[in-house]
C-alpha cells in the first residue's frame, strides 16, 4: 500500500491527469442486509470493473472497505470519467442483481469525486482532499454520479470564461424537480431567498416532512436508507424553484417559494399519496407541517 501512495504522489507532482476517488454507495447497508459475504463478492468485483474501465499504466489502489484511489494519466476529458462511473454503475447492477436476486431493495451503486492535475496543483494530500470534497458533492446529488473539484475562478477570467459558465447553467436547466442541497449550501439559498422574498414582496412556505419509524424489523441504517429514498421522491414532486435540505436523518426542511395558501394543502396531499403509493406506510408514520411566508416589499413596510 505504501509503494502505491508513494506512485500516487509521484504521478500528481510529474504528471497530468485526474485524480479521482470511487466510492461505493450503500456498502455497509447492503453489508448489513446480505452479508459480509455478498459484501466481499462486490467489492471484489468493483475492483475488476475499475480495472477494465482503466487503462492499464493507471494507478489503482483499495483505500480499505468501500473507497478506491484511481490516478488516471493524461486524462483530460471529464467525460470519460461520467461514463467510466456509468459503466461501473451499469455492471454492478447486473451483477448484484444476478448475486441477491430482482428483489434486491438496496441502491448500490459508486459515485466518484475527481480533481484534474495540474490545474488544481500537483500535491497528493492536498488535492486527495479536494478529490474528497467532489466525492461529498456526489452523494449529496444522491448518489451514483460523478463529480469533479472546482475553485472559485480568479476574477481576471471571468470574462474569458463567460461562455462556458452559461452553456453549464444551461445544461443544468434539463434537470427536474427540487434542488437538494447540503446544510452549508442550503443556508447561503435559504438567506437569499428571504431576502428576495422580502424585497419583491413574494409569499413562500416552509415545510418539514418527519418519518418516524414503527416496525420493528427494520434496522437503524436501512430506515435512515428509506428515509433517503422518499427525500429523493420528495425532490422530483416538487418544483424546480424549490429547495430541500435533510435538517435530520429522519426530516427534510421544505423552501417553497411563490407557495400560496390554496396550493400548500394540495401539495401535503400529494405528498402524502406518493408515500402511501411508495409502500413506506408500511414501515413508518409520516408527518408533515408547514407555515406560510407572507411578505410585504419593503416600500411598503
Amino acid at each position: 500500500m505504501n509503494s502505491v501512495i508513494e506512485s500516487l504522489k509521484e504521478a500528481c507532482k510529474n504528471e497530468n491527469g485526474v485524480l479521482a476517488l470511487i466510492n461505493v454507495d450503500n456498502f455497509g447497508l447492503f453489508n448489513d442486509i446480505y452479508g459480509r459475504k455478498c459484501g466481499d463478492l462486490v467489492i471484489r468485483k468493483c475492483v475488476e470493473f475499475i480495472n477494465k474501465a482503466t487503462e492499464g499504466d493507471d494507478i489503482k489502489a483499495s483505500l480499505g472497505g468501500d473507497e478506491f484511489v484511481v490516478f488516471a494519466k493524461d486524462l483530460k476529458d471529464k467525460g470519460e470519467l461520467v461514463a467510466m462511473t456509468a459503466y461501473i454503475n451499469e455492471k454492478l447492477v447486473y451483477y448484484v442483481t444476478d448475486l441477491v436476486g430482482e428483489d434486491n431493495t438496496v441502491s448500490l451503486g459508486v459515485s466518484t469525486g475527481a480533481v484534474m492535475v495540474p490545474e488544481y496543483g500537483d500535491d497528493y494530500e492536498k488535492l486527495f482532499d479536494k478529490a474528497d470534497k467532489a466525492l461529498s458533492v456526489a452523494k449529496q446529488m444522491g448518489n451514483h454520479g460523478c463529480s469533479f473539484y472546482e475553485s472559485v475562478i480568479p476574477e481576471e477570467n471571468l470574462f474569458n470564461d463567460m461562455n462556458q459558465l452559461t452553456e453549464k447553467l444551461d445544461e443544468d436547466k434539463e434537470l427536474r424537480g427540487a434542488m437538494w442541497l447540503d446544510s452549508v449550501y442550503f443556508g447561503i439559498v435559504y438567506r437569499y431567498i428571504r431576502r428576495y422574498l422580502q424585497t419583491y414582496g413574494v409569499d413562500a412556505a416552509k415545510m418539514l416532512v418527519t418519518m418516524d419509524l414503527t416496525a420493528d424489523n427494520i434496522g437503524k441504517e436501512h430506515y435512515h436508507q428509506m428515509v433517503k429514498e422518499f427525500g429523493k421522491v420528495i425532490v422530483a414532486t416538487l418544483r424546480r424553484s424549490d429547495v430541500v435540505f435533510q435538517s435530520k436523518s429522519n426530516q427534510f426542511f421544505l423552501l417553497l417559494p411563490g407557495m400560496t395558501s390554496e396550493n400548500i394543502d394540495k401539495l401535503v396531499q400529494r405528498l402524502e399519496r406518493k408515500f402511501h403509493e411508495s409502500g413506506l406506510d408500511n414501515a413508518m408514520d409520516i408527518n408533515i407541517k408547514y407555515e406560510l411566508i407572507i411578505s410585504k416589499k419593503e416600500d411598503e413596510i
